[in-house]
């Protein structure tokens, strides 16, 4: 409804009073608002908020929430305020400056022109105090690293279960985030932490920090500045494996001066302190921290050098300690004495180590021999060349001759000369000789005569010769009837015999002798002269006999019995006398046995393969068919 204004003139000539009556139709009262839980309540803040409802038909022209310690706090009596803006809705807002460990009391608020309204109180208790953490102080500050105290106050009632330092290039940094941050401990009391990581000659924001259940509080940020860079901290390794033209040296960075190490190496020069614009000899190993090898090749023999370790970074370079070393002048390498094993007949292993190179490379080393004695590179019966360098090696000398003495040295080659070891002497072993039967030369009733060869003594000059003679098969030197023993050496010779028995059967081999044994040619079998009327004596079914001859009506020699007979007979039906009972033809293989089984299949040849005696049952009655 519209307000109605009524003028009234009271005193026409002096003051008229102005009467204003307002009516209003429908609500005309005080805000409607709720207050919000509280949230996020940490030692110091806490956010809560509130919900205006209504404006009661005025504009609500305030909003916001009052807090005390006292239940019921208004916006005449309260510990904290905050104004949100106006008119109706939801508001948010973040309560600060708290006590930690305090019970409060927030009520949220709203004002319009007819009065002020208040939610109910909604109670909260902060969470309980921080520990006090005084400021960082920085100890010792360098290019890339720092060391800072920290001290720890008071808990304040709750254990400090971590403490440490923040820090970074960027202003407050938290134990969530920083650049680094150390962990050094728990409880309170002063501690030192190691900066590391810093960049050099760069500002820091740095804080101490301490844990307790209470949450994490930090000291008052610090700020500082690392140091500019230095130069890098160098040591020159011990020099070893001085050679004509090359030494092997290196070093070691120790410190990096506060930025990294982008080359180093080893100088080397003629003059005192070399540096890397002025040097004989320059090497490049790798970067940063730690040691590393030099490998200084290059160098003139016969020559003083100063030798020393550089190092580089950002602030410039740094050198080891110098060192010196004098090139020596190449020599002959230097070989041990040879030793040789696993002799053969024609081959033999030796083993020799190449102690020395001289200074210089060995480009050459091996073995040189000869049954001469000092063999050389140039007059030699063989050689064999095994590689460079110094250090073991071996070789077999193959093609070597059976039985002889060899003079063996080994050799090493640099470019200073050639080398030998001492001499070594060894003797090949023999092997065994090869002796063959040439021919029988002729024989008698008593005697008989043979040509024989050596073919290979076997390497051994003194290799014995001769030759054997048995009534039985594969006489030998230990056992026979008859040895002739004829020199010694490779060639032909001539075995006799004498002193035979007529019309027996002999078997005769030459042999040759040395120390790695006798060998035999082929046995030659022959039958002496039989003299009628003389025994004769031969081997039948493995053992030997001796049968009488006696001589028939027309002057031919026969033996007095059958083959098998066990006497001469006494009479026409002597069964002692008749003897085996051959197959006309057939050889000794048993059929004659008189026990022998019996079968009617003839045989398609004289060896029929088997000892049965065979029975043709019809004419012509041959055993064999044809």
């Amino acid at each position: 409804m519209t307000p109605i204004y009524i003028i009234k003139k009271i005193r026409p000539a002096a003051v008229f009073i102005l009467l204003i009556i307002a009516y209003a139709c429908g609500q005309n009262e005080p805000p409607l608002i709720t207050t919000d839980a509280v949230t996020g309540i940490t030692h110091i803040e806490a956010t809560g908020g509130g919900n205006v409802i209504d404006d009661g038909g005025r504009e609500v022209s305030f909003r916001g929430l009052v807090w005390s310690t006292d239940p019921r706090p208004d916006v005449d009596s309260h510990i904290g305020m905050t104004e949100e803006g106006e008119g109706t809705g939801m508001f948010s807002s973040r309560m600060t400056g708290l006590t930690p460990g305090t019970t409060y009391y927030v009520r949220a608020y709203a004002v319009n022109r007819v009065g002020t309204s208040y939610g109910d109180p909604f109670e909260f208790t902060t969470e309980p105090p921080t520990p006090d953490v005084a400021p960082a102080e920085m100890i010792e500050t360098g290019p890339t690293g720092a060391t800072a105290r920290g001290f720890i106050a008071d808990d304040r009632g709750h254990a400090v279960t971590a403490r440490g330092i923040v820090w970074s290039r960027e202003p407050d940094p938290t134990v969530e985030v920083n650049e680094g941050i150390t962990t050094d401990g728990e409880g309170t009391g002063a501690f030192e932490s190691a900066v590391t990581g810093l960049q050099p000659d760069t500002e820091y924001f740095l804080r101490t920090y301490a844990t307790s259940r209470a949450g994490t509080a930090y000291g008052r940020e610090i700020r500082f500045t690392t140091a500019p860079p230095e130069r890098p901290v160098a040591g020159t390794a011990d020099i070893t494996s001085v050679r004509s033209y090359s030494a092997i040296s290196g070093g070691t960075v120790y410190r990096d001066g506060g930025a990294p190490v982008t080359a180093r190496g080893v100088v080397a020069g003629t003059r005192e302190a070399p540096t890397t614009d002025n040097y004989v000899i320059i090497t490049r190993d790798g970067r940063g921290l730690g040691s590393f090898t030099s490998v200084i090749s290059g160098l003139t023999p016969g020559t003083p050098y100063f030798i020393r370790a550089w190092a580089t970074n950002i602030a410039g370079t740094a050198y080891g300690r110098q060192l010196t070393l004098t090139t020596p002048e190449p020599v002959p390498p230097v070989v041990s004495s040879a030793v040789v094993s696993d002799i053969e007949a024609s081959s033999a292993t030796g083993y020799v180590s190449v102690r020395e190179d001289g200074g210089v490379d060995v480009t050459s080393r091996g073995f040189v021999w000869d049954r001469k004695e000092n063999p050389t590179l140039e007059v030699n019966e063989g050689m064999a060349v095994v590689g460079e360098g110094t250090g073991d090696f071996s070789v077999e000398m193959e093609g070597l001759q059976p039985g002889a003495t060899y003079y063996m040295r080994a050799f090493a080659t640099n470019e200073a000369g050639t080398a030998y070891s001492e001499q070594t002497q060894f003797r090949t072993r023999v092997r065994l000789p090869a002796v063959t039967t040439v021919s029988m030369r002729g024989y008698t009733d008593v005697s008989a005569v043979f040509s024989n060869r050596v073919t290979d003594d076997g390497g051994e000059d003194e290799t014995f010769r001769g030759m054997v003679i048995a009534s039985f098969e594969n006489p030998d030197v230990d056992k026979n009837e008859g040895i002739t023993y004829n020199g010694y050496g490779r060639g032909d010779f001539t075995s006799q015999f004498a002193g035979l028995k007529p019309g027996t059967v002999y078997h005769a081999r030459a042999y040759a002798s040395n120390p790695a044994g006798v060998t035999y040619g082929r046995q030659a079998r022959f039958t002496t002269i039989a003299v009628c009327g003389e025994e004769v004596t031969f081997t039948y079914k493995g053992e030997t006999v001796t049968y009488g001859t006696v001589e028939g009506h027309d002057g031919t020699c026969w033996m007095d019995r059958n083959l098998g007979a066990s006497q001469v007979a006494v009479s026409r039906r002597d069964a002692e006398a008749f003897g085996d009972l051959y197959q006309w033809g057939r050889l000794d293989d048993g059929h004659q046995e008189r026990d022998s089984d019996s079968i009617s299949v003839l045989s398609a040849s004289d060896r029929p393969g088997h000892g049965n005696f065979i029975v043709a049952i019809s004419s012509p009655y041959d055993w064999r068919d044809p």
